[in-house]
């Protein structure tokens, strides 16, 4: 086993034996934790979800040794590039529902869907610029944007607290835009749209009509540029769960979705 090269082990192999038993059975810790440190280490391959780099994690930093740190940070890493790659890639911000129902476990996974969401969060917010660099906005009963804190992806996962509480009103998030364009935040700094993560189920709009419709007009009321609202994009990601699967939590319409309009997306997953 001394022998082995750990620059040649798969992506999802070398997580496994990272998180196992098998470096310290081996004596192969120190070794192992030289390699993974090395500034000269460098795209450390991951072809896996990026949560499942996040998945079972002991309650506090201090539970993984130095080497598991590095491999969660460098696989991360790997797939940011990647992503930086693609061509068009985001600049939406990321809207992280954080209501009591995404404690609940999704389903095929042994995440919460509150977990899965965090995550993409992270992904995602590698890509923004400028005052929304490294942001994310989270949404119960209330919306708050924040900022990683952190040197590395596993110290932001780590000093992240959000838990999972109260209702779903997505439209709180739209009035964080229209607070911080109240502070002066110029028109051009903010994101063109929002990706927002969730399990699907919101609060009713007062007045009727969908949470979509109500989040148009409320940027045109509030002095967002025709351009700017009409260019607006919004994306529901359903991470799913069995939280509305009977009796008072039967399952609503996902995202009141009634049809094509412009400008909205809905999808469903881990990828």
């Amino acid at each position: 086993f001394d022998k082995i090269d750990f620059n040649k082990i798969h992506g999802r192999a070398l997580k496994l034996l990272s998180r196992s038993k098998f470096l310290k059975n081996q004596g192969l810790e120190k070794v192992y934790e030289e390699w993974i440190t090395k500034p000269e280490t460098q795209d450390v391959k991951y072809t896996g979800y990026v949560h499942e780099l996040f998945s079972k994690l002991p309650g506090s930093l201090s539970g993984l040794s130095k080497g598991q740190q590095e491999t969660i940070n460098k696989q991360f890493d790997t797939l940011v590039a990647k992503g930086g790659e693609i061509e068009g890639k985001t600049s939406l911000i990321v809207v992280r529902d954080t209501s009591g129902s995404m404690s609940s476990q999704a389903t095929g996974t042994t995440m919460s869907s509150n977990e899965i969401a965090k995550t993409l969060a992270l992904y995602f917010s590698s890509f923004l610029k400028g005052k929304f660099a490294d942001a994310w906005i989270e949404f119960n009963s209330n919306a708050v944007m924040h900022q990683w804190k952190g040197s590395t992806p596993i110290e932001k996962w780590y000093n992240d607290r959000a838990s999972s509480v109260g209702g779903t009103d997505f439209m709180s998030v739209i009035n964080l835009f229209i607070n911080l364009k109240n502070q002066g935040v110029p028109e051009e700094e903010f994101p063109t749209g929002i990706l927002c993560i969730s399990d699907g189920e919101f609060n009713l709009v007062s007045g009727g009509g969908t949470n979509v419709d109500a989040a148009v007009r409320s940027l045109k009321a509030a002095g967002f540029s025709k351009e700017y609202c009409d260019n607006f994009v919004m994306i529901f990601w359903d991470i799913p769960n069995n939280f509305y699967s009977y009796g008072r939590n039967a399952p609503k319409p996902k995202f009141e979705t009634f049809g094509a309009t412009k400008n909205v997306f809905y999808m469903s997953g881990y990828s």
